[in-house]
């Protein structure tokens, strides 16, 4: 088990098994009156979600955690931001591998995806949770939708310090909230563009009411992706799900 202490969190929870530290950790701010950031892990999960009710595989060696952080009025980009704070940390401890972002809540490595995200408001106790599954340790081969999944060990054959990798995680984030919350995207604009997975990909974004398919043109200012169909229009899109086209 993990001992761990960072002064940006005010609670630490640690539990070997749960189907989800996301359904967890709304359980602890539902049932308790709780006030803090506060940091949960669990060492394996059975039922770790992903975005639309997907699962995501948790076995044990992955660090599977909820990042709750509270009385924040975050903008509603604030996966994008998480997502690239997540990308530079792993990119300052593992300096030989290619990171870099898929919009709006993945991380890749070497073309591959390592880490996922997930957010939920839950306003009316104050809190913004964050379910952030990164593969680390464990053997991660499965595919999920498009994209071949990998971990740390398997592309960069290098084992990872969940610890160090939480307080730097956490050091960064502490770091630069003050500045997203008061320039939104403007913080963090360019970097993201830079890194994205999907730059100049051909790619059909589906919604729940059409789909648009085009060249990945970047990422605007309010978070949408933005799509050049084939008479040079941008379509921005502000949410739905990206198939690659070959």
């Amino acid at each position: 088990m993990l001992s761990f202490e960072h002064p940006f969190i005010k609670h630490f929870y640690q539990i070997p098994m749960t189907s989800s530290t996301m359904d967890e950790a709304e359980l602890i701010i539902k049932n308790n009156s709780i006030e803090g950031n506060f940091l949960l892990i669990a060492e394996q999960q059975s039922k770790g979600k992903g975005r639309k009710g997907n699962l995501w595989h948790s076995p044990i060696g992955g660090l599977w955690f909820t990042l709750a952080l509270w009385n924040y009025q975050f903008p509603p980009t604030m996966m994008l931001f998480m997502g690239n704070i997540i990308r530079k940390t792993l990119l300052q401890l593992f300096s030989s591998g290619n990171f870099q972002i898929k919009w709006p809540n993945d991380v890749f490595l070497n073309k591959k995806k390592v880490c996922g995200i997930i957010c939920n408001n839950m306003a009316s106790q104050h809190y913004h949770i964050f379910g952030i599954g990164i593969n680390t340790n464990n053997k991660s081969a499965y595919l999920d939708g498009n994209y071949q999944s990998t971990s740390i060990l398997d592309s960069l054959h290098e084992s990872v310090d969940h610890k160090q990798l939480l307080k730097l995680l956490l050091d960064n984030i502490s770091n630069n909230i003050s500045d997203f919350n008061h320039n939104g995207l403007n913080s963090f604009i360019d970097e993201f563009n830079k890194h994205h997975y999907l730059h100049d990909k051909r790619i059909i974004v589906t919604t729940d009411y059409s789909s648009v398919e085009g060249k990945c043109h970047g990422i605007s200012h309010d978070g949408a992706i933005q799509i050049q169909t084939d008479d040079n229009s941008i379509i921005p899109v502000y949410a739905g799900s990206i198939t690659l086209v070959d």
